[in-house]
């Protein structure tokens, strides 16, 4: 699940989760109660989800669900390695253009940094960051 891509100091950020839940297949979750269901209902809801939790832990703790944790964890790990690729790319990578680039700012006092190629930033009034 993508929180949040954006442009900061120069660089690329990509804040993410992957959202996958593991649980038993043959015990799905308890599906959550309408928002404007009765206090019964919901609290029907809690009894449940509070049962299905204490399931979904001994299911944790089974052969089966150590491998589909393991599992996830590593494809987890390979977006991360993915990102960090992205992220180091972009950091040599002119925003604007796309030719290879370096970090630049504007200048002082309150300087603004991009990765620019040495074009673009003599274009943009960008100065090299050392």
């Amino acid at each position: 699940m993508i929180h949040q891509i954006k442009e900061k100091f120069g660089g690329l950020r990509y804040y993410w989760e992957s959202g996958e839940e593991i649980h038993d297949p043959d015990d799905p979750k308890p599906p959550t109660p309408e928002r404007d269901g009765s206090e019964a209902e919901r609290e029907s809801w809690r009894q449940a989800h509070d049962a299905w939790w204490e399931r979904l832990s001994v299911y944790e703790d089974t052969p089966e669900g150590q491998e589909r944790i393991a599992d996830r964890e590593r494809r987890v790990e390979l977006a991360e390695q993915l990102v960090r690729a992205a992220e180091a790319r972009a950091g040599v990578t002119c925003e604007l253009c796309g030719d290879t680039g370096q970090l630049h700012h504007t200048p002082a006092p309150a300087p603004w940094y991009k990765t620019l190629c040495s074009a673009c930033a003599k274009r943009e009034g960008y100065v090299p960051a050392r």
